[in-house]
């Protein structure tokens, strides 16, 4: 099952995680961006809209919990589901 036109913004300082989450993304048919840094994707919001937003909790600068109360605060009806496994 392939979703067209959603587009995911994948936020995570390690390359190798946005290298490994890309190509199963790619392969539903999500439209995928990737950024290394919380300050980077509250940037990348600002001019763009994402379906949905996979976002590490643990970065540099701003961090994942920070960077998400941004975008709660910019966008009241985003959604949010944690995983801290």
């Amino acid at each position: 099952m392939t979703q067209s036109n959603l587009r995911v913004l994948v936020v995570d300082d390690e390359p190798a995680i946005r290298r490994a989450l890309r190509p199963p993304l790619v392969e539903l048919g999500f439209e995928v961006t990737e950024v290394s840094r919380g300050e980077m994707a509250l940037d990348v919001l600002r001019t763009e809209s994402f379906d949905a937003v996979l976002l590490d909790v643990n970065m540099p600068g701003i961090g994942g919990i920070e960077t998400l109360r941004r975008i709660r605060a910019s966008a009241p009806g985003f959604l949010c589901s944690v995983d801290r496994a």
